[in-house]
């Protein structure tokens, strides 16, 4: 890991499991169900196992959230975005609970770096976060999945943020919880950093590419 400090002059944030506390909702009621499987299941861990299977899922989930909400079937479907979401752990509109110390830690940051959302939220629940966190003024820019055809861990979305921050990526630091953000951040260009308060372990994050991995946001502190 080798984060260039020197060339960061902005910083863009995941939300889900980075600055929104994320629930392995999902893998605990994967393991819940079948549980009866663990003797087939590698090393009898079947708690590890799901939670591979939910990383595993998070692109092709992520392309059927946007596809449905650009067909405009989200609300014609009774809500089934937001019922993914929460089967996936991470909350709706309704239910945000940031990561502890987070939102300070951004707002820190505001005046010293650009500061920027890149997120697979529809822009509704983005904004309603990002409103309840109070952080509307410290962001200059939000991307979210109805703002790019292609989603991380394309790097589509870190392209658009860094345009409309007036920087090439190679100045843009992307701070997230999944491979899928290091991966994007990567393929744009950019540096980027691994949190691990989300679903995403130290190793998987190492193997994309992160140029650092702290604990949590508030971690970055010590390097920003």
């Amino acid at each position: 890991m080798s984060l260039d400090v020197s060339m960061v002059q902005a910083v863009l944030f995941d939300l889900d499991g980075t600055l929104i506390d994320t629930d392995d909702v999902l893998v605990d009621t994967l393991t819940g169900w079948f549980g009866f499987l663990r003797p087939i299941v590698p090393h009898n861990d079947e708690k590890q196992f799901f939670r591979k299977l939910v990383m595993w899922s998070e692109g092709p989930t992520n392309y059927g959230i946007a596809l449905l909400d650009r067909l405009g079937l989200d609300e014609t479907l009774l809500g089934l975005t937001n019922r993914l979401r929460e089967m996936k752990g991470i909350g709706t509109s309704h239910r945000f609970r940031p990561v502890e110390g987070a939102v300070p830690t951004v707002r820190s940051l505001a005046g010293k770096y650009h500061l920027a959302a890149v997120t697979t939220r529809a822009p509704r629940e983005a904004n309603a976060f990002i409103e309840q966190a109070g952080l509307r003024t410290a962001l200059e820019v939000v991307t979210t999945r109805l703002d790019t055809w292609r989603l991380k861990p394309h790097p589509a979305p870190i392209i658009r943020t860094a345009d409309l921050l007036g920087l090439p990526p190679r100045n843009c630091l992307m701070v997230g919880d999944m491979d899928t953000d290091i991966l994007a951040a990567k393929r744009a260009g950019a540096q980027a950093a691994g949190v691990l308060s989300g679903f995403g372990d130290e190793a998987e994050l190492r193997n994309a590419g992160a140029d650092l991995i702290v604990g949590s946001v508030v971690g970055l502190k010590e390097w920003l």
